[in-house]
Parts: C-alpha cells; structure tokens; sequence
C-alpha cells in the first residue's frame, strides 16, 4: 500500500510536468513565429555557407527569393531588434537554392578575386568538374552541397531551442509558482486530489494510445489537385495563431488538474486578471509583484528562500520536454495496473485534459529539418 501511495505521487508530478511541458512548448513556439526564429537560422546559415555578406545580400534580394519571403514584421522595424528578427523565407527548397545562386552569381562580374565571394566561385567551378560538364549532374551537386549544409544548420537550431526551452521552463515555472517540492507533499497528504490525477493521467494515457485506432478515415481524391500554399505573410500569421491556440488550451488544462501552484492575486487586480500566474485557490503565495515596486526586492528574495530548489526541479524537469513525460508516464501506469489488487476498482475522474499536443503539430510544420528539404 504504501509503495502504490509513492507510485501514485510519481504518477500525478509526472503528469504535471507533462502538462506544464506543453505550455512550455507553445511558448517557445510564439517566440519562434513571433521573431521567424527559423528565417533568422536559415539567413544565418546561408550567409555562411556564402562566406560573404554582400553576396548573402544580393542572394536574397533575388526575385525567386523574395517571391518565398514573409514581408518585415512589426518587431524588424525597430533598430534595437533588427538583429534578433528574421527576415527573408523560414524555408528555402534546395533547387531554389541553386536556381538563384547561379543566376546571381553568373550575373554579378563585380564579385573580386580573392574575395570571399571568390570562394563561392571556385567551389561551383569545382562542382562542375565534378559533373563533367553535365548541367543536370551540376545543379545536382549544388543542390547536395546546400543539404549537407543545412543538416548543420538543422543541428545549430536544435541546440538553440534546447537553450530556449530551459528559458521559457524558467520563466512559465516561477510564473506559475510550480514548485516540485510543494506539488509533491500535496500529492502526498491529499488522497482525492492523487486519485484525481492518477485517474487523469490513466485515461489521457489511454486515448493517446487509442487515438490512432479512431481517427476517421480520410478519402483522398488522387485526381484532385493539391490545394495551394499559403502566401508568406498569411502563414506566418497562421503559424502564430496555432501556437497561441495551444498556449492558451495548454494553460486552460494546467488550471485543470487544481495542483497547488499559481500565486493569490493582490487586492488590487480583478479576479478576472489572472494571466500566465493561475490565480486559484489553491495558490500558495501572494505576488511578488514588479521587483521594481517598493518592498518588491524583500518580496522576490523571500520567495527565492521558500521555492528555489523546487523551482529549479521543476525548470529542468520540463525542459525535458512532452514526449520524455509521456514515456514516463506510460512505464509508471503500466507498473501500476500490473500491482493493482484484484478487487480494486479504477479510480473514476473527470475528463482527462486534452492539450493540443503541439510537439506533433509543430513536427508538421517547417522546422529545422525541414529547410533541408530537397
């Protein structure tokens, strides 16, 4: 009995962190479609490969290019942002790539010798001896040089999200006053709110597994054409309305489960002013407040005191990611219902959250690996 209590505890911090994951993930992914992070690592990564500023520029302002290219967001035009904001297309299709590259560069003789564009010059030159004079074996070769090279930017991306990720699993952790240590001792004393989790986690777990098996059956019509893409600057504004959709479900199934995390809200401020601080009744503190406010340093360092080692298990817990969870969580359940006694019944509880699962969805949209497509 006692071991199935420690096991149940596990099971309910599992499943907030996987929770909170989510909102993690739709966080960074704003920021992505807020800064077009992934035009800002593609512009970078060409730039170099190019070796060579002014050639990267004029690749750019290449017709075939701009006809990809969302136009400048808001945060470009502001100077101090200019650096942090992509600009240009988030994908470029490898013969594209090529297409431009020489016709910019067969149409530029300004390019000097031994400049870094010069560079540029003799790896073509070499690609083509290579060929054999073959002009279909040399825009292969072109189109193979841009993937090996993007399979590096791919690889930069993904380590910088890493990074974010750690960021935003700081920021939404003490935002929402997600201490591990609190979570647990509440799991732990509070039998209706375990079993309440427990049950959640069981039954979500089961429809992800189940979710392939009902999903309706799609009839294709192969004669049918395919619908067109979207313009540049439309679907950027879809790719930050989908991540605010799943933010905004990722929170509401957060408030959910009732953990005790969020922060009692001052007197001042509506109730209705809650934001990303889960003000409920279960909040275990009050607001710091802007630490700029008077008293607001004593306030922040006392709540550093009581949450610092909680905060930072749940910081790294959820920079782990959704799917870590997920997997975790299905091992645990697993060994739950093989020491579950004969005659105990499953828990009942209400609907598990439904979060819009959006690792999935954004493995659907153009990541990092995608900008190596040929």
């Amino acid at each position: 009995m006692f071991d199935m209590e420690i096991l149940e505890v596990a099971i309910g911090l599992f499943f907030g962190y996987l929770v909170l994951s989510f909102v993690v993930t739709a966080a960074n992914e704003m920021s992505a479609a807020w800064f077009r992070r992934r035009a800002w690592m593609l512009r970078k990564g060409i730039t170099q490969l190019l070796n060579d500023d002014e050639l990267a520029a004029r690749f750019y302002d290449h017709p075939m290019i701009q006809g990809v290219s969302s136009p400048p967001g808001l945060l470009s035009r502001v100077p101090l942002l200019q650096g942090l904001v992509g600009r240009g297309p988030s994908y470029i299709k490898s013969r594209t790539f090529t297409i431009a590259l020489l016709d910019v560069v067969q149409s530029e003789p300004v390019l000097r010798a031994g400049a870094a564009g010069d560079g540029v010059r003799r790896t073509l030159a070499l690609l083509e001896r290579e060929a054999g004079g073959d002009p279909v074996k040399f825009r292969a070769n072109v189109e193979t040089w841009f993937n090996d090279s993007m399979e590096r930017v791919s690889g930069w991306y993904r380590r910088r999200t890493q990074v974010l990720l750690l960021f935003w699993a700081a920021a939404i952790t003490v935002a929402t006053n997600a201490d591990s240590l609190v979570i647990a001792k509440a799991l732990w004393r509070d039998p209706a709110l375990r079993q309440s989790l427990v049950a959640r986690a069981e039954q979500y777990a089961a429809e992800q597994q189940q979710a392939p098996d009902t999903a309706p059956v799609v009839v294709v019509n192969d004669g049918a054409p395919a619908p067109p893409p979207l313009p540049p600057d439309q679907q950027a504004d879809v790719d930050f309305a989908e991540a605010s959709a799943q933010y905004d479900a990722a929170l509401a199934d957060l408030a959910e489960l009732q953990l005790p995390i969020g922060w009692e809200a001052p007197s001042a401020l509506a109730e209705s002013d809650t934001g990303i601080r889960l003000v409920t009744d279960t909040a275990v503190d009050d607001w710091p407040g802007a630490i700029w406010e008077p008293g607001g340093v004593s306030r922040w360092m006392q709540a550093l005191d009581q949450h610092l080692i909680g905060w930072l298990l749940t910081m790294l817990a959820v920079s782990l990611g959704a799917p870590f969870w997920f997997d975790m969580l299905n091992r645990l359940i697993s060994i739950r219902g093989a020491g579950r006694a004969p005659r105990e019944a499953p828990k009942a509880g209400s609907a598990a959250p439904r979060p819009r699962q959006p690792d999935e969805e954004f493995a659907r949209r153009p990541e990092a690996g995608d900008i190596e497509t040929v």
